[in-house]
């Protein structure tokens, strides 16, 4: 007689898959539209994947892949918690949202990622699985500093060689 097989539940998946746990993000945080620009929830253990849930994707390449969707752990300081939805504030914040909306931003900190929501914005801190692919965010958004800086330096030559070349004639 033949033994039975090993059930596929015995065994660790070897592939990195989003969470099903999570909830939308609109049963926890209310929509506010027009968004203000200082509305920003801070996300803990952040992925964001594919709709499709294949893989993880970089949120800058949108205007190649479309919307993707974002995994993780709301984290709401004590200011923000009027923005909750009624019954939120003691349940759990793990969430979903789909979204093709971001934005980014330098300060003394270091560079800063935010994606947009209905509910407002929401700056990414990553998981462990995602901190690769974070890291190369990074290293983008500071590429794309340092152009400008350049180019506000060309300018700022630019300008001073016209005024130059008025004084001589």
């Amino acid at each position: 007689l033949l033994t039975m097989a090993r059930t596929r539940h015995d065994r660790a998946d070897s592939v990195v898959r989003p969470p099903k746990s999570h909830q939308p993000l609109t049963t926890i945080l209310k929509v506010i539209d027009p968004i203000p620009d200082d509305l920003i929830f801070e996300v803990l253990k952040a992925e964001i994947w594919s709709l499709d849930g294949r893989g993880f994707v970089n949120p800058l390449e949108t205007h190649m892949r479309g919307s993707f969707r974002v995994f993780g752990t709301l984290r709401v300081e004590k200011q923000l918690e009027g923005h909750l939805c009624r019954g939120a504030k003691n349940g759990p914040m793990d969430f979903e949202a789909v979204t093709s909306s971001y934005s980014f931003g330098s300060s003394d900190e270091g560079i800063s990622i935010w994606i947009g929501t209905g509910c407002g914005y929401l700056e990414i801190r990553p998981s462990a699985q995602y901190a690769t692919l974070f890291d190369q965010m990074e290293k983008q958004v500071g590429l794309i500093y340092q152009c400008i800086d350049m180019e506000d330096e060309l300018k700022a030559a630019r300008r001073i060689l016209k005024i130059e070349e008025f004084l001589i004639e």
